[in-house]
């Protein structure tokens, strides 16, 4: 049975109709969900207005019920993180298996907002052995509600995860096979692909696999070729530190509806490792590297892999990977966003000299906001059944907010 949803467009301006309508059809192309557009709301719907803030009731609940896109929230990830609350999921961090994952810092979280970090229960969610993700869309940032926004009040347990927590580009892998779990989508498809790289067959068209984030291709056995534009290589390490310069975005003056992204693989012989030195992040500090991000995946593909913001995040360390491929993707909301690394293959002894692979002449970007922030509230209220009789029976209102500028605001940026 399809969804039913309304735009309610005396208060939604007409962008951010089209980003919801992209939004829903994001969901729609990539799970065996199916959206029907309402031109009158009827019970039961989903209603999109512009209200204070984002906001959305945790699944079906039988009634017209509101989604808030309100100002600051007009961003497609923000609008696809309150649809997947309207289908069902709570935030990422109030999993009943969080506390292997993240710790919670409660005397650094505003009194009024408490809530928010409520722990749920097995008997009130499931996780369908989806494995925790501290990229999910779904994930909180490191200091959201935080009464003093520059100490996180979450922190990864997870060595280099601390930024990884609180994207808001769009719904990532995990985040789709939550879905497509919990709606029993696989399987659907009566023709059968051999997906590679953990993919699996997309229930909205099974031509094609949904692939882990980096991979590409119909069988996901191929690099992720970038978005919107083709961009990233495939380079080999060999026994001599060679150098890695990527970027994506462009050099206008504006925030993007849809981020730039652009991914690069190195590979090694098969029985090999890599090692990694990263000697920059090009782009802006920012709480959820909200403008844009480098993400390294060095061991579990299909989990989303370290993110750093700004050079500023970059750990004095090396990195060595579990197999004979790292990925590194480039993310960017703003301007261009850019890596240097340096990797070779892990105890090889043979020696020659250094090479350079430059893709693109970078500029290390300045550490502060390029422009005016604009707050942005995100209220839950969870009272309601998932479309699948799934049983949500928390009843708390939450308000969100994130206080302030600077490190720790991942909201609209006014320029």
């Amino acid at each position: 049975m399809p969804i039913p949803y309304y735009i309610d467009t005396t208060t939604v301006d007409a962008h951010t109709k089209d980003l919801i309508e992209q939004g829903v059809a994001f969901w729609q192309n990539h799970t065996c969900l199916r959206f029907t557009e309402l031109t009158a709301p009827s019970s039961p719907c989903v209603q999109f207005i512009k209200d204070n803030g984002c906001y959305s009731y945790i699944g079906y609940n039988g009634i017209i019920q509101d989604l808030s896109i309100g100002v600051g929230c007009e961003h497609f990830g923000i609008i696809t993180h309150e649809i997947n609350h309207a289908l069902g999921v709570f935030h990422e961090q109030s999993r009943y298996d969080r506390d292997s994952y993240i710790t919670i810092d409660f005397t650094n979280i505003q009194p009024a907002s408490i809530t928010n970090f409520n722990e749920e229960t097995n008997t009130t969610t499931t996780n369908h052995n989806v494995p925790y993700d501290y990229g999910s869309v779904m994930h909180y940032g490191e200091a959201d509600f935080a009464i003093n926004p520059s100490v996180p009040n979450i922190y990864a347990k997870e060595a280099y995860q601390q930024n990884t927590m609180g994207q808001r580009f769009k719904p990532n892998f995990n985040d789709l096979l939550l879905i497509n779990t919990h709606y029993s989508c696989l399987g659907q498809c009566t023709n059968t692909i051999k997906c590679q790289n953990s993919g699996y067959q997309n229930p909205a068209n099974c031509a094609e696999c949904i692939c882990p984030e980096g991979f590409g291709g119909a069988l996901c056995d191929q690099r992720d070729p970038g978005t919107p534009n083709a961009c990233g290589t495939t380079v080999q390490a060999t026994c001599e530190w060679q150098t890695l310069t990527g970027t994506s975005g462009n050099s206008q003056n504006q925030l993007y509806d849809f981020p730039y992204e652009c991914w690069y693989h190195i590979e090694a012989p098969n029985g090999t490792q890599i090692e990694l030195q990263f000697q920059q992040a090009g782009g802006y500090c920012s709480f959820g590297c909200f403008y844009g991000d480098v993400e390294v995946k060095i061991a579990n593909f299909t989990n989303s892999g370290y993110r750093w913001c700004c050079s500023d995040d970059l750990p004095n360390a090396t990195l060595s990977t579990e197999s004979n491929l790292a990925i590194i993707g480039t993310t960017s909301r703003y301007l261009e966003q850019t890596f240097t690394v340096s990797y070779k293959i892990v105890n090889c002894t043979e020696t020659t000299t250094t090479t350079t692979t430059t893709l693109k002449p970078t500029t290390k970007k300045p550490t502060k906001q390029p422009c005016k922030c604009c707050d942005c509230d995100e209220s839950d209220s969870y009272e309601s059944e998932s479309y699948e009789s799934e049983s949500y029976e928390s009843e708390s209102y939450e308000s969100e907010s994130s206080e302030g500028c600077g490190r720790h605001h991942r909201h609209k940026c006014d320029c």
